[in-house]
């Protein structure tokens, strides 16, 4: 086969799988490597694989032309504990993750290029003294899952037991992988592309979302979620333990025994951190899954954490809440951060002002008493819907039906005629709005 045959095959393949991917998602999945079956000799091998990892990194980096690096090299020329020089010999890595990690600096160094470009003021890349993962390209050559099983490349006969391969369904395409170290556990991150799938029917339509500090979220039909997970007992029993350690303090001269107080905190954190990011997808998920449009006011979060509220705040993880809504919502509506959601009142659209202690929101213009959360979610979805319906009309003077809003009953009362018209005289009040009976009471709480 000529050169030209196989640049043509090569298009015809590349072309065929872009189509293919229009119709799959990437997604990544994570799988921990069962720490009981890690025997001595599969740790040894670890250590040497991330330290010769390391030495490739360091070796790539003192070359006077990083962009053409023999990346088939056996032997790496390094610097012992006392600067004196050493000759390390390669023999666990493999050939395509020398290449792998070539191209990572590759890739920093244009992204440093691009940031200078745009007046950023960057520095360059430094020696690491710990590399803690490593890049596998291909799947089936660089590494294999056999089973519940993985195989690296350069040592074919030690496998190693995966935890959470059920995780990935049965048509998924494997795409590259990355090998981690933390805290003494490893894991394996593995891209895979799996079939669209597109949801239709949401058994609600719209939602306002309100965030605050006390209340992580409010929604519109009432819910609210509360997320708070502080630091835990054993964290700050480890943290106080290693204060009081003498050598802690020496900069450079760390016992053994600081060394495993800091693994310890670090991996008590991590459980801290696991839990909270499992509360965060499932709460993202029941909210994403059941409304089709989702209404969200541009808070200020940045700016809460230096408040009376912030740690509060910290401990909710309000800001990785809302990016999540953000890009997995089917419709999602932004509210200018400066509309007045809290001092509005939903039923009446009055202003009056609210302070931060006060919890029930009690309009003076048409007395209604309803929660202060609540009250500002349903002004968020009022604003919301009015955006929609802006964006989506046309210019032109044309008959279209108005969107119904549900407001639900307990917080709009029966109103007499001349109410309704004042109520309805603004230009945002030509929607009609629709009775519910509500499923839940005003103060409900999941």
């Amino acid at each position: 086969m000529t050169r030209e045959e196989k640049t043509e095959v090569w298009k015809n393949s590349l072309s065929k799988t872009k189509e293919k991917r229009k119709s799959q998602d990437c997604k990544v999945f994570t799988f921990k490597l069962d720490r009981d079956k890690l025997t001595k000799v599969k740790l040894s091998y670890f250590s040497l694989l991330f330290a010769e990892a390391k030495w490739v990194y360091n070796h790539y980096l003192s070359q006077s032309d990083i962009f053409h690096v023999d990346t088939k090299i056996d032997k790496v020329n390094a610097l012992d504990k006392d600067r004196n020089p050493v000759v390390h010999e390669l023999k666990v890595i493999g050939s395509q993750m020398k290449q792998a990690i070539n191209r990572g600096q590759i890739s920093n160094i244009k992204t440093l290029s691009s940031l200078k470009k745009q007046g950023e003021t960057v520095g360059r890349l430094k020696f690491r003294s710990r590399v803690d993962s490593i890049t596998l390209d291909q799947f089936g050559i660089t590494y294999k899952l056999d089973g519940n099983f993985l195989r690296l490349q350069g040592n074919r006969s030690m496998k190693f037991k995966l935890l959470g391969k059920h995780q990935i369904p049965k048509d998924a395409e494997f795409a590259n992988a990355v090998l981690t170290r933390k805290n003494g556990d490893f894991y394996l991150k593995v891209t895979c592309f799996v079939p669209k799938i597109n949801q239709e029917i949401f058994p609600s339509e719209a939602v306002g979302i309100d965030v605050g500090c006390s209340t992580a979220l409010t929604l519109s039909d009432g819910t609210k979620y509360n997320v708070k997970f502080p630091v835990s007992k054993r964290t700050r029993h480890l943290q106080r333990k290693l204060k009081n350690k003498p050598s802690h303090k020496i900069k450079g001269r760390k016992s053994s025994n600081c060394w495993k107080l800091y693994g310890k905190i670090n991996r008590s954190i991590e459980k801290t951190s696991n839990c909270k990011k499992d509360r965060i997808n499932k709460i993202v998920s029941e909210i994403a899954k059941k409304y089709k449009n989702i209404c969200m006011q541009d808070e200020n979060v940045k700016g809460w954490h230096s408040g009376r509220y912030g740690k509060s705040v910290q401990f909710s993880s309000v800001g990785g809440i809302m990016r999540a809504l953000q890009s997995k919502a089917h419709t999602f509506t932004e509210v200018d951060r400066f509309f007045p959601s809290t001092q509005r009142c939903c039923r009446c659209h009055e202003r009056q002002k609210v302070g931060l202690e006060e919890r029930i929101f009690v309009c003076v213009h048409c007395n209604l008493v309803i929660d202060r959360d609540w009250n500002a979610a349903l002004n968020i979805l009022q604003e919301g819907l009015r955006i929609r319906l802006e964006k989506q009309l046309p210019t032109e003077r044309r008959n279209v039906k108005p969107v119904e809003l549900g407001i639900p009953a307990n917080v709009c009362k029966s109103f007499t005629k001349k109410q309704e018209a004042s109520v309805f005289s603004e230009p945002m009040e030509t929607l009609e709005f629709t009775r519910q009976r509500p499923e839940a009471s005003a103060f409900r709480q999941r």
